[in-house]
């Protein structure tokens, strides 16, 4: 099947007709940018092919904004040798006919041959639906649905195993397929599809997990009567043993017994820590004792050396003495030179104080003069800034008003200009003394008058004349001439003016009065940067601080010259007032060095009769301190001894652990008696819960469900060995259809390998019962071959792999003499470089077979399929 040529009118984007011919019977690639109706070439022919023409479910057919459309389409196509015609309109035209040779169909008629030809169902009512396609469905691929697959194969797996090869006898065999029914029905009644039990085996199984739960149930119940039985026995013995040896009494006998021990322990204790406290108190006086002595002794030693600094003190003393007399006479003499150094000093800064207020003086005098002549050129120049100031706010002309001027006489211009070329040309030649009126004017003897509009023309004593030009565009022409001038006029008016010429002279005006402006504000800055009454102000207080300087000079007595300079005088003052410090400073030094000696001695003095005072106080206590000594550390032995016999007896008898004792002893007394209570309590339960048990009768009931039991496994066994018999029965037949339909998709599988070699060498894609991909087996090197799921693949794989298997499809469909027609719609976007590559030599190796409408917005990708593009958009070509 080939399509030559396609006529498509008011179809979506398609306003006007739009004829695509001369087409290839292989590849033909279209290309265009998004929106350039790619898309909708791929819908009209899907829509001639397979829509109903009276369904109403084609409204996307229709052109945008167009009231009650009527899309058409026309077809020329070739099958088997024949030339064929469809045509096919849409809504508010509906009709269909199909000429095949010499053979025309209409309507239904038609569309049925069609969906017989083709491969595929038409809808009873309304839109063709994706399980009617069929094999189109497979073929023509839409735009972002080249990876789905598995629907289309669904749709038109009767249409592609009818072309397959007819050797199915033992497949297709009705005694094959009662037995596999029968089999697949029985095994259905026992097992479900997943395996699971279902109906009576199921119902057997449920019975049986109950009474297995229930045997459970009274086997512990049984066990527990049992434990209970034994558990009474034991109670009751040990009961009895309690009883004859009353087990607590002996143990509440060793608690008072630990108790008396704890007693004799904590007497001990007592006494040991009044040993030890009257031990820290004999050490107390002993150390009181030893420091009495020691203090003696220290006493002693201090007297002595406070005598040998009171020595030393008296001889320093002595010494600075005499050295105070001689730093008295120096610092005098030191004073009196630095009285004198300071006296020249002042005259020096005296001298040097007038000679710089004449200096400043004359100073004043010079920048005074040169700031009153800066204030007057600065008076000025700002009564000049502030006129013209004046006289430019009142003007109304500003720039962009002159440029708009400007524009609309350039306009005015050009618009006279128009309307001299075009207008209508009257010349005049008159007799001498003869007028003419031309609208409102007079004219005589000869010229020219451009007629632009409707005038009249009046010659007395002949009459009146109506001249109107011949072309509307010179009546615009001066429409548009009046408003200009309308608009030029009252421009003029609100700026005050009589013409542009005018306000050409009034701007070069206000130019020059603003550069003016410009520089007398220079000017002012210039000579007032601070301002014209900044710089008053300053020339005031010149004035003022040069009156006050000559007052002070002449009241100012003479001055002496003096004998050294400034700088002379001040180094001479600094030397001589350095050395009045330092003999200050020594004498300072001396009389504190004296004060302290004197201070010191008083100290040392106070400190030594301090002393003595004490030594003489102790002198009748020292040997009783001595004795009392010894004393004291006789008896601090004899504690000692008995401290550690009372240690050695509490080491033997801790009270802490006899306390534990005791209490370990009297709770266990406790306990034992609560366990003999509670082992009574507990017989008695016991006793009434085995009456209760044994009226049950639960062994004879146990071995009832045993039986039952046993009966329900022996059936649900049958039952599992036929279902497994079943299973393997019904394997074994779908074994010999699966050999059956490897048999039957090898020319299918063929040709899937032959595309899978340029596309993946190495590469084998199972197939499903449906005729479907399923699963992709691939040779990864050292790793063996690697198996995935068709569904497992990456978007772009799975694409590619859908392709591959639709020309395979195609290939099958040709060699059972199919029509094949292959529409791709932007496919392979999401396919990488080397990809690419590989599924271009496919679509070429196909395109030898088949015809292949291939529409992409990416020209540069397909550049290289040797085949011209036929661009969509502002036109087809």
């Amino acid at each position: 099947m080939q399509i030559q040529r396609l006529e498509m009118e008011q179809v979506r984007r398609f306003r006007e007709p739009l004829i695509i011919e001369n087409l290839e019977p292989g590849l033909n690639l279209f290309t265009g940018p998004n929106e350039a109706g790619k898309s909708s070439i791929v819908r009209a022919i899907r829509a001639a092919f397979l829509e109903r023409s009276r369904s109403n479910k084609v409204e996307d057919l229709a052109t945008w904004g167009v009231h009650n459309p009527a899309p058409s389409i026309k077809i020329h196509f070739r099958w088997n040798d024949q030339p064929c015609i469809l045509e096919k309109q849409f809504l508010a035209k509906k009709s269909c006919s199909l000429k095949i040779g010499d053979e025309t169909l209409t309507d239904e008629d038609a569309e049925d041959r069609l969906a017989k030809l083709l491969g595929f169902t038409l809808a009873a009512k309304g839109g063709i639906r994706d399980e009617h396609l069929g094999v189109p469905g497979v073929l023509w691929i839409e735009q972002g649905k080249g990876h789905e697959l598995e629907e289309a194969v669904r749709a038109s797996a009767d249409h592609l195993r009818s072309a397959l090869p007819q050797s199915m006898e033992s497949l297709g065999s009705r005694h094959g397929d009662a037995v596999a029914s029968t089999v697949a029905r029985q095994l259905g009644e026992l097992l479900t599809a997943s395996g699971k039990p279902r109906g009576d085996y199921s119902t057997l199984l449920g019975a049986i997990s109950a009474l297995q739960n229930d045997i459970t149930e009274t086997r512990g119940l049984v066990a527990t009567y049992r434990e209970q039985v034994d558990e009474l026995g034991f109670l009751r013995a040990a009961h009895h043993q309690d009883i004859q040896s009353k087990p607590w009494m002996q143990l509440r006998a060793q608690a008072e017994a630990v108790q008396g021990r704890l007693k004799a322990a904590l007497e001990c204790a007592t006494e040991l820590q009044t040993l030890e406290t009257a031990m820290t108190m004999l050490r107390s006086q002993s150390e009181l004792l030893v420091n009495n002595q020691k203090q003696r002794k220290a006493a002693e030693h201090e007297a002595a050396e406070i005598a040998k600094g009171l020595d030393r003190c008296k001889t320093a003393a002595e010494a600075t003495g005499l050295r105070l007399e001689a730093l008295r006479e120096a610092e005098k003499a030191a004073k009196a030179a630095w009285e004198t150094a300071r006296e020249q000093e002042r005259q020096a800064r005296q001298a040097q104080k007038l000679r710089a207020q004449n200096q400043e003086t004359l100073d004043l005098k010079a920048s005074l003069a040169k700031n009153q002549k800066a204030l007057e050129q600065a008076r000025q120049c700002a009564a000049r800034l502030s006129a013209t100031s004046t006289c430019l706010s009142r003007q109304r002309l500003e720039e962009p008003d002159l440029v708009q001027l400007r524009a609309l006489d350039q306009q005015i211009r050009e618009n006279q200009i128009r309307l001299e070329r075009i207008a209508t040309k009257m010349h005049y030649r008159l007799e001498p003394g003869v007028q003419m009126h031309i609208g409102s004017e007079s004219v005589a003897g000869m010229g020219e008058w451009s007629i632009n509009r409707s005038v009249q023309l009046r010659i007395p004593g002949v009459g009146t004349l109506q001249l109107s030009p011949g072309e509307d565009a010179l009546s615009d022409l001066d429409q548009k001439q009046a408003a200009l001038q309308h608009e030029m006029g009252m421009k003029l008016a609100e700026c005050h003016l009589e013409s542009l010429p005018e306000a050409e002279i009034l701007w070069a005006a206000i130019q020059r009065d603003r550069a003016q402006m410009e520089q007398d504000s220079f000017m002012v800055k210039s000579l007032a940067p601070e301002g014209v009454e900044a710089l008053a102000r300053l020339i005031a207080d010149a004035q003022a601080r040069l009156s006050s300087l000559e007052q002070a000079f002449s009241t100012m007595p003479a001055a002496t010259t003096p004998i050294l300079s400034l700088d002379e005088a001040r180094e001479a003052r600094e030397m001589a007032e350095q050395h009045w410090r330092l003999q200050t400073e020594l004498l300072h030094a001396a009389e504190t060095k004296q004060a302290g000696l004197t201070t010191e001695m008083q100290m040392l003095q106070a400190n030594h009769a301090k002393q003595q005072a004490l030594i003489q106080e102790t002198d009748l206590l020292f040997p009783q301190w001595i004795e009392q000594s010894r004393i004291l550390e006789i008896q601090q032995g004899d504690n000692l001894l008995q401290q550690n016999r009372l240690r050695e007896q509490l080491t033997r008898e801790d009270p802490e652990m006899l306390q534990q004792d005791a209490d370990r002893y009297t709770k266990s007394a406790q306990v034992a008696e609560d366990k003999h209570r509670e082992r009574a309590e507990r017989m008695g339960r016991l006793e009434a819960q085995l009456e209760t048990s044994g009226a049950q009768g639960l062994e004879e009931r146990l071995a009832e469900k045993e039986s039952d039991l046993a009966a329900k496994e022996r059936r649900a066994q049958r039952l599992n060995i036929r279902a497994q018999g079943l299973g393997l029965l019904s394997s074994l037949i779908e074994g010999h259809r699966d050999a059956l339909l490897q048999k039957l998709q090898a020319p299918l599988q063929a040709r899937v390998d032959h595309y899978l070699r340029l596309w993946s060498p190495g590469a084998r894609l199972k197939l499903g019962a449906e005729l479907e991909p399923v699963e992709i087996n691939r040779e990864r090197g050292l790793l063996g071959v690697e198996s995935a799921a068709f569904s497992a693949l990456s978007f772009g794989a799975r694409e590619q792999v859908a392709l591959l298997m639709r020309l395979a499809y195609a290939d099958v469909l040709k060699e059972a003499q199919r029509p094949t027609l292959i529409i791709l719609d932007d496919v392979l976007a999401h396919s990488d470089t080397i990809r690419l590559d590989a599924m271009k030599r496919i679509l070429n190796d196909a395109a030898k077979r088949h015809q292949i409408l291939l529409l992409t917005c990416h020209e540069e990708d397909w550049a290289d399929m040797g085949v011209p593009a036929r661009t969509v958009g502002y036109g087809l070509y």
